[in-house]
């Protein structure tokens, strides 16, 4: 049967005897408390032993049936990892099992030499071994019958996080054992600087420039690995455009940072073969971005036990981004980071792979206007306005941004160059507008056409957006408008503000008092002429 060393972490256990057990006609157990389904687990008996003596020592210890004692101690001898300080292998002068056993008997359960004993007799087993049985619910059970020195590990492929274990253990008793699970870490966050605090999510307006960062800490069994290949690859959504790989650096536990960027080769590829390794590329079909490191152990990038490798990027929030928890948790993109879980195998073009998967999210909003009549809330149609906003610029000064937009309102750019009038947002029959593609910012809302017979707005509107993101979801939405609050809709992202006009005219109207005392004082001041006019010509007569 086709062995598979899944993911190895090596949990060594010399034990030295603690009691005198005699066989028993059921043998011994091995239990591997380990909670995680999926595992099978085989045992091989690597040393066999003809029984304890009275201080519970093994004795008469030969190869177990569970190895090629030949190949294995072939292999010993010819391995660059066991020698002494004078360049000759430790097992020179051995023969026999017991020879081998014996010097293993000086060494420490933390011992190098252990983890590399153990690495080669994984490429010397045999088809003899004991199989676990069923998940307990916490456990696996191996029932061995014989005493001795057994090697346990993983048989099936595990997956993300989880890893398999192999052991070297004695046997002298039943016994328990815990697999030491060591896998790294990985996040992805995003923030509105390159270099600054990063977090799950943030908002952004259309036309904005977000930062990315990936980053995933090693092992703390990464010495351990004999090849450790490691490659990220982040999918961008619809309303992401990506722009550059900002940096690629190692940030090391002992503080201080080394940048690999220029010495990693930019080409547009999206290839994870070990051979690629140190490239990078934007593969624009798929919207993936994939870094390969390649096998750390073999490209010079020189990591220590517990550095964290970092890869910075850029993208740019486009008109197609969704508003608002649309999309799941909004502009959510997700990146994977697949890396070498079997630290027993040596070449990392084939070596199996664990994964981890993390996510962040740039949130979009967008405002509904309605019209009105300020005094009978009738709906008002053909009024145009334009929106901007205020940049401060590093000198403190302010410039104005104005917001340029299709026929649906969504936003397209930003520039200080106000739009054309006939490209200004424009009320519908019912009074309604909108603009789409906002950040949680003030913004200024101006008028500059009235529907006619309306008085244009003396002053653009006050508009404030307001979110509350918490742990990635977008939880509460509010704005303010020329102090007005009102409650928006996280699932849309989007806001209600009612904008009113007064009508164009305050005198008053045609047949009103104020005609009627014109024609009045016309008709007296005539009457008064005529009678003036009749006396004069009686007079004369």
């Amino acid at each position: 049967m086709a062995k598979r060393l899944c993911a190895m972490l090596l949990a060594v256990m010399l034990l030295a005897p603690l009691l005198v057990v005699p066989a028993s006609a059921e043998g011994y157990t091995i239990t591997i408390k380990n909670e995680a389904t999926g595992h099978v687990y085989e045992a091989y008996q690597v040393f066999a032993a003809k029984e304890l003596d009275d201080n519970g020592v093994l004795t008469d210890i030969s190869w177990g049936d569970g190895v090629d004692g030949t190949a294995l101690l072939a292999a010993l001898k010819a391995s660059d990892k066991l020698k002494n300080a004078a360049g000759e292998s430790i097992f020179a002068g051995c023969s026999t099992a017991k020879e081998v056993a014996n010097i293993m008997g000086g060494w420490s359960y933390n011992e190098p030499h252990v983890k590399n004993f153990a690495d080669i007799v994984a490429q010397c087993l045999s088809d003899v071994c004991e199989v676990s049985g069923a998940h307990t619910g916490t456990a696996y059970v191996i029932d061995v019958e014989e005493i001795g020195y057994y090697f346990i590990m993983d048989t099936e492929a595990v997956e993300g996080t989880d890893a398999a274990t192999d052991y070297l253990l004695q046997v002298i008793k039943s016994v328990e054992v815990a697999p030491k699970i060591s896998a790294p870490t990985f996040h992805k966050t995003v923030n509105y600087e390159l270099d600054s605090t990063y977090t799950d999510a943030i908002d952004a307006q259309i036309g904005d420039t977000v930062y990315f960062k990936l980053e995933t800490k090693l092992p703390s069994l990464y010495n351990d690995y004999n090849q450790y290949r490691m490659f990220m690859q982040d999918v961008l959504p619809e309303g992401l455009e990506y722009v550059k790989v900002e940096d690629i650096y190692v940030a090391h536990a002992a503080g201080g940072h080394t940048s690999y960027l220029t010495s990693y080769t930019h080409d547009d590829t999206t290839t994870t073969d070990v051979s690629y390794a140190k490239h990078y590329g934007f593969d624009e079909t798929t919207r993936t971005l994939t870094v390969n490191f390649g096998d750390l152990k073999t490209t010079q990038q020189n990591p220590n036990l517990n550095d964290t490798f970092v890869v910075k990027y850029s993208a740019v929030v486009t008109s197609k981004a969704v508003f608002g928890l649309a999309g799941d948790l909004g502009n959510k993109n997700v990146a994977t980071m697949s890396f070498a879980n079997n630290m027993n195998q040596t070449d990392a073009a084939t070596a199996d792979l664990g994964t981890i998967s993390d996510a962040a999210s740039v949130y979009v909003y967008q405002l509904n206007f309605n019209k009105q009549d300020n005094l009978t809330h009738a709906a008002l149609k053909d009024a145009k306005f334009f929106l901007f906003r205020n940049v401060t610029n590093p000198d403190g000064t302010t410039t104005k941004m104005y917001a340029h937009t299709d026929e649906t309102g969504l936003i397209q750019s930003w520039s200080q160059q106000a739009p054309a009038l006939e490209d200004a947002l424009v009320s519908d029959e019912e009074g309604n507008f909108c603009i789409k593609g906002l950040d949680s910012l003030a913004y200024h809302l101006e008028e500059v056409d009235a529907p006619k017979g309306y008085n244009t707005m003396e002053a653009p509107v006050l508009i404030t957006l307001t979110a509350t993101i918490n742990s990635q979801t977008l939880t509460d939405l509010t704005c303010t408008a020329d102090g007005t609050a009102s409650t928006g809709n996280p699932a849309d992202g989007s806001a209600d503000v009612i904008v009113y006009n007064t009508y164009g005219s305050t005198l008053p109207a045609t047949g009103g008092m104020g005609t009627t005392v014109f024609y009045v004082a016309g008709a007296a001041l005539l009457l008064a002429v005529a009678v003036i006019l009749m006396a004069k010509k009686r007079k004369e007569a």
